[in-house]
């Protein structure tokens, strides 16, 4: 099965911390064969933009994800 957890991390530090994916629609896209961005929230709270791209690899699928932080807007007045 598709269990989403994370194997690499750009971040050298946060390398070792385990997370999973696979609640996100990035990453369900993604494993059913498409690319694309969409904004995903992480943590319940934190929204980010985030490219996905499925990668085929033998008889598995793996899905690499950029996430990129979505900086808060200014309240409206």
């Amino acid at each position: 099965g598709h269990n989403g957890q994370k194997i690499a991390d750009s971040d050298i530090s946060k390398g070792k911390t385990p997370e999973s994916f696979a609640t996100l629609n990035s990453f369900k896209s993604a494993i059913n064969g498409k690319s694309g961005s969409t904004i995903d929230t992480i943590d319940n709270s934190t929204k980010m933009l985030v490219t996905y791209q499925p990668v085929k690899a033998f008889h598995n699928t793996w899905v690499v994800l950029l996430r990129r932080p979505i900086p808060p807007q200014p309240s409206q007045q």
